[in-house]
């Protein structure tokens, strides 16, 4: 279904019924949401919250993207975007 049903409907929980598959911004996109789902699919897949040294960097990240063809700033807010919030702040020691 790709539009919501009235509130007359309550028994629809449009929070667990996303209106599209596409991951997560529906089927709009930019040419900088593809370069993040891109490295989101790259770098984050295989991340176990459960074991940190499995979380790129965000060096690692903005590198990569920056290679692609992305401005340094934004390559870097890609990566801190993308960068689980749970993750300690800092170069790793």
């Amino acid at each position: 279904m790709r539009y919501p049903l009235p509130e007359s409907f309550p028994w629809q929980d449009q929070a667990a019924a996303p209106l599209s598959r596409e991951w997560p911004w529906g089927t709009y996109e930019t040419k900088l949401l593809r370069y993040l789902a891109a490295a989101a699919n790259r770098f984050w897949t295989n991340y176990d919250p459960t074991d940190p040294t499995t979380a790129p960097t965000n060096q690692v990240v903005s590198d990569w993207l920056i290679e692609q063809g992305v401005a340094v700033r934004v390559a870097e807010n890609i990566a801190t975007i993308l960068r689980d919030d749970a993750l300690p702040h800092g170069r790793r020691g």
